[in-house]
């Protein structure tokens, strides 16, 4: 008898211990939304930097770019825009940094003069623009920051430049 006793303690025991278990248990969290879910809401309202034209305007080069993204109202961020053509570039200067534009506001940079990136007046050569190419802005996409355009470095003339480009 004594040893039933203990039996039945032990598996009382072991009921009360499991009951109480049951009960501490969190309550069940809801379930996390699709990875592409969460991804849209981290990239929700971020700028997206955009180069929309390189051309000559001269006796310069120059680069209009506009906020694809959100941001109505700039943050704290600034960038550069590069250049490049051939094996030369000019990563643009530090002390002359561009603000994110508001959604939808093209604007361009001020001028490159053509010898920063091995260029002379009369010739045509291929220029790549890069923007926020130190990769300041977090943005919603980073793979849209470059453009190439091939332009004639001759005539007092602009080659390309849509009206809607505000100078800086």
């Amino acid at each position: 008898m004594r040893r039933e006793m203990i039996w039945l303690g032990a598996l009382l025991s072991a009921v009360v211990i499991g009951f109480g278990l049951l009960r501490s248990r969190p309550p069940a969290q809801a379930a996390t939304p699709p990875l592409a879910q969460q991804e849209v809401a981290v990239t929700e309202g971020l700028p997206d930097l955009v180069i929309t034209e390189v051309y000559w305007d001269a006796p310069y080069i120059r680069v209009n770019y506009r906020n694809d993204g959100g941001w109505d109202t700039p943050q704290e961020k600034d960038f550069l825009v590069k250049i490049r053509s051939g094996e030369r570039e000019f990563e643009g200067n530090s002390h002359y940094r561009f603000p994110v534009p508001k959604h939808h506001r093209e604007v361009s940079t001020g001028g490159y003069t053509i010898g920063l990136v091995g260029l002379q007046e009369g010739m045509q050569a291929e220029v790549t623009a890069t923007i926020d190419w130190e990769g300041r802005v977090r943005e919603s996409d980073e793979t849209n920051n470059q453009l190439t355009r091939r332009i004639r470095l001759s005539g007092p003339t602009r080659v390309t430049r849509p009206p809607s480009a505000k100078q800086r």
